[in-house]
């Protein structure tokens, strides 16, 4: 599969399915119903469990981790923002999608989710602030939202960790978009992935804290966390703090997927850096 952060522009409306039950098997999806001159919807188990590996590049990568930096108490510690507003998540299961199709704009999108993520972390009692990076197109928007951040850490000292919050597009090779799910306890998550920025082929100093996070992670609940990326560019990685951009499902999971797993994720962030 390929992960995206690439430009989207166009809307149509995609078939839609309910949601599964927790009995039934979320893998299980007919390609032969799919009709002729459309696309299917593969829910898929991506993670680096199932795959076997911890990087889902070949390169030689270190695993070797570092503790997590404790937060300061009573103090914006973390820093949530996007760097693609644009991004979306789909409202319900989708069945099939034509050449037409990109979830973006609408309600369910990141921008959503990267609220609901800081409420998460403030309940918890971690120190957390979103920043409206006020991006509206792909074009330009890392060196924009570097820009809008470097300005937000000069009058806030105490940032520890900045998440940049994306979701993926994620395809197989006959073009098919998956959709990376897994569950847990009866609710239906949308897996997990974190992504390291390079510079001149080197990973960004932020490698160690993502295998820790990726450790924890992994131990926590299995078959959350998919591979590992590694991105040709810095991404917003070169910043000062701790930069860790964390990718929650793709364009075809659903918001409520998202919403779940974000949640579990500040859940186990808050435990890992509480004071």
């Amino acid at each position: 599969g390929v992960f995206g952060r690439h430009t989207e522009s166009t809307t149509s409306s995609p078939e839609t399915t309910t949601s599964p039950s927790p009995e039934e098997n979320i893998y299980d999806y007919d390609l032969s119903s799919v009709p002729e001159g459309k696309k299917g919807v593969i829910p898929a188990d991506l993670s680096a469990g199932k795959q076997g590996k911890r990087f889902s590049s070949e390169s030689d990568i270190s695993p070797a981790s570092s503790p997590l930096k404790k937060v300061t108490e009573n103090k914006i510690s973390v820093l949530i923002v996007f760097a693609h507003p644009y991004e979306s998540y789909a409202e319900s299961n989708l069945l099939f999608y034509d050449d037409g199709f990109y979830p973006v704009g609408n309600e369910n999108n990141v921008d959503s989710l990267a609220r609901e993520l800081t409420a998460s972390l403030l309940s918890l009692g971690i120190g957390a602030e979103y920043l409206d990076t006020g991006i509206t197109s792909a074009k330009g928007s890392y060196a924009a939202a570097q820009t809008k951040i470097g300005d937000y850490l000069k009058t806030h000292p105490d940032i520890v960790y900045i998440i940049d919050l994306h979701r993926a597009v994620v395809s197989d090779s006959n073009g098919n978009l998956l959709s990376p799910v897994t569950q847990k306890d009866g609710k239906i998550y949308a897996q997990l992935g974190f992504v390291v920025g390079t510079t001149d082929g080197k990973p960004s100093k932020s490698l160690p804290t993502v295998n820790a996070l990726f450790d924890i992670f992994s131990e926590r609940f299995p078959s959350l966390s998919m591979p590992i990326e590694t991105d040709a560019s810095p991404l917003c990685q070169q910043l000062a703090p701790t930069v860790i951009t964390l990718e929650i499902g793709s364009c075809t999971s659903t918001f409520s997927s998202a919403e779940n797993t974000a949640k579990y994720f500040a859940l186990v962030f808050s435990e890992t850096v509480s004071p």
